[in-house]
């Protein structure tokens, strides 16, 4: 009936709007400080663009790998370390709560992160076909 058609306009609106937000905090993530994105954005927003982000870097790594590049992953890891050390001062700084909550839970994901690059590394993960990165949730957009 009407109540049901309404319904999935809305759902369809969600989605759209979703969407584009998802869009608009993934190109934001280029080139932004960190300070700025976490406040413009939702913070499920900011978790999968995080994880899209760490997606295409680990790709690229492994990528590297297959060429040859041994220390392609260990690079992918210094600039993981790098961007968890941005959130940490984050975090001690003055943030709101909501920030906060934000920032604390991107660093739980990224932590994350973090760890299963190092588990690949230490596993000489070298291949996008390795079970090692096959097993891995990823994030496409």
């Amino acid at each position: 009936g009407a109540v049901e058609a309404w319904l999935l306009e809305v759902e369809s609106t969600m989605r759209t709007s979703l969407k584009k937000i998802l869009a608009a905090t993934i190109a934001g993530i280029k080139g932004a400080k960190r300070e700025k994105w976490v406040n413009d954005y939702p913070g499920q927003l900011l978790i999968t663009a995080g994880q899209t982000q760490w997606t295409g870097e680990c790709e690229k790594g492994l990528i590297e790998c297959e060429k040859g590049n041994k220390s392609a992953m260990r690079q992918v890891k210094k600039k993981q370390v790098s961007m968890l050390n941005k959130y940490s001062e984050m975090v001690r700084g003055a943030l709101s709560k909501l920030n906060r909550n934000k920032v604390v839970s991107i660093i739980t994901i990224e932590v994350h992160a973090r760890d299963v690059i190092d588990k690949m590394i230490k596993g000489g993960t070298a291949s996008l076909t390795e079970f090692e990165w096959m097993s891995q949730l990823r994030f496409y957009w």
